[in-house]
Order: C-alpha cells, then sequence, then structure tokens
C-alpha cells in the first residue's frame, strides 16, 4: 500500500507541477494579452465620456484645457492601475514562491513523520488480532450486535457516497467538456477537469472559474465566449443541485426533500464537513430507528 501510495504521489507530483507551470505561464499571457486592453478600452471610454460634458462650442481654449487635463488625468489613472495590476501579479508569485520555499523548509519532518507511521502500521498489523479480539473484550454483549450493524452501515454507505461524487465528478466533466469544445476553447480537457476538481468543493465551485472568465471575455469584447461560459455555469449549477440530492440521498436512504435541507443546513452551520457530515448524521439515525436499536420517533 505504502509503495503504491508512493508511486501515485511521485507521478502526480510530477504531473502538478508540469500543470502548475504551464498554468502560471497561460495566466500571464492571458493577463497580457486580454486584462490589460481590457483595462486600456475602459480608460478610453472614460475618456470620451468625460470629453461630453465639455463641448468645444462653448469655449474652445477652455474645452481644450480641461480636455487635456482629462485625458491627463485619465492616463494617469491608467497607468495606475496597470501598475497596481502588475503589483498584484508580482506579489502573487511571491507568494507562491514563499509557499514552496516553506513547504521544501518541511520535507525533513514530513519524511520522518511517514517513517513513524510506516513503522507504526506495520507493528499494528503484526498484534491485528489481538488488538481487535482486546478491544471487542471490552464491549458488552448487548451492544455487539448494534455496533457490528452501525459498521457495515457506515462502511457500505461512505463507499455509496464516494461513488455518487465520483459520478457526478464525470458528469460536471464531461458537460464542462461539451461546452468548451463546443465554444472552441483551447486545453478544453485540462480546463474541465480542473473545474470539474473546483466543482466537487462547495466552497469554491465552478463559478470560481466560469464567472469570472465569462465577464472578463464579455469586457473583452469576445462575446460568444463570454455568453457560451456564463450559460454553461448555469447549465451545471442547475444540474448539480438536481442531481445530488436525488443521488447522493438514494444513496444514504434519505428522500431529496430530506436530503436538500439537510445539505444546506450542514454546509450553513459547519462548512464543507458539514455538508457531507449532517446528511450521514441524519441517515445514519434514520436507520438505526428503522431497525428498532434506538426509538426516536415512529
Amino acid at each position: 500500500f505504502y509503495i503504491l501510495l508512493a508511486c501515485l504521489f511521485y507521478f502526480a507530483g510530477t504531473r502538478l507541477i508540469a500543470l502548475v507551470y504551464d498554468t502560471c505561464r497561460g495566466l500571464a499571457e492571458y493577463f497580457s494579452e486580454t486584462i490589460v486592453p481590457v483595462l486600456q478600452r475602459f480608460y478610453v471610454w472614460l475618456e470620451e465620456f468625460m470629453s461630453a460634458f465639455y463641448p468645444a462650442s462653448a469655449n474652445a481654449d477652455a474645452a481644450a484645457g480641461v480636455a487635456a487635463a482629462a485625458s491627463a488625468g485619465t492616463a494617469v489613472h491608467s497607468t495606475q492601475a496597470l501598475e497596481k495590476a502588475g503589483k498584484l501579479v508580482s506579489g502573487i508569485s511571491d507568494g507562491v514562491i514563499d509557499g514552496v520555499s516553506g513547504a521544501a523548509a518541511g520535507i525533513p519532518g514530513i519524511l520522518m513523520n511517514i517513517l513513524i507511521a510506516v513503522v507504526a502500521t506495520v507493528f499494528m498489523e503484526l498484534e491485528f488480532h489481538s488488538i481487535k479480539g482486546f478491544l471487542k473484550r471490552q464491549i458488552p454483549e448487548k451492544y455487539l450486535k448494534s455496533l457490528q450493524e452501525g459498521k457495515e452501515y457506515v462502511t457500505g454507505t461512505i463507499g455509496k457516497c464516494v461513488l455518487s461524487y465520483c459520478l457526478i465528478f464525470v458528469m460536471t466533466f464531461l458537460e464542462l467538456l461539451l461546452g468548451l469544445f463546443v465554444l472552441g476553447i483551447d486545453g478544453a480537457v485540462v480546463i474541465a477537469f480542473l473545474i470539474a476538481v473546483l466543482d466537487i468543493l462547495p466552497v469554491l465551485g465552478t463559478g470560481t472559474v466560469l464567472v469570472p472568465w465569462g465577464l472578463i471575455a464579455l469586457a473583452a469584447g469576445n462575446i460568444k465566449t463570454g455568453i457560451g461560459v456564463l450559460v454553461l455555469y448555469i447549465v451545471i449549477t442547475v444540474v448539480r443541485n438536481i442531481v445530488e440530492p436525488k443521488l447522493v440521498g438514494r444513496q444514504m436512504g434519505l428522500s431529496p426533500v430530506l436530503m436538500l435541507p439537510c445539505m444546506l443546513l450542514g454546509l450553513k452551520f459547519f462548512g464543507i464537513l458539514g455538508l457531507f457530515g449532517v446528511p450521514f448524521a441524519v441517515a445514519f439515525i434514520k436507520t438505526l430507528n428503522d431497525r428498532g436499536i434506538v426509538k426516536l420517533y415512529k
């Protein structure tokens, strides 16, 4: 298991490093080719908008002076905005470099913890039956059956929930891939995969990428891509909100009517853990009540 895990981390890590490098380079090109022209176009529009309030027929000299001042001020603001944007990108790069440096400094401690975990696992495996027998002898006989049923339900339900979210991930990935392919986006497979990973995390979701992407495309004058990306976000959000309660609730034995409020309340009060934990706890209590192990409601 540890050998397979090490191989997985090695190959996944090398791919991740290459992906991060390509993504950073692509973001830099996107910033210079898209964001900067949008800012420049905005300040040109702002200059024209301000000049409309100072017509040349009223006073040519005064109007020329005001227009020149407005133009100079606009140029200054444009330069300042570009400088701030450049500093922001530079700050992000510095933060990434600092994070990598900090992670590299913690490698010796991580290796030591891994070594201790491997050694402890070997010792526990050698004495596994003795440890298991000792723990079972400490539990009263009348509770063993209930614990065994609870264990079977927990392990079975967790596996079913993991399978359900894997299906949701695949469904979101295919929706993104189809939408990006129709829009003619380069690198659609990688982009769709990364956004689908974000979609599994409720705090982030597809809107973290698709909404800013669509708005920036619209501001840059790429109407087709902007509208297409925003429509794709709406479709994915609606489909997931319909499918997730039904699919996950069916695996847990809960009605979608009960599953959806459990997920929302869990996310509201306990964050990501609550999104999964509250429905699981409610489903577990329902199972215990249905089997007569506890009597909480009729």
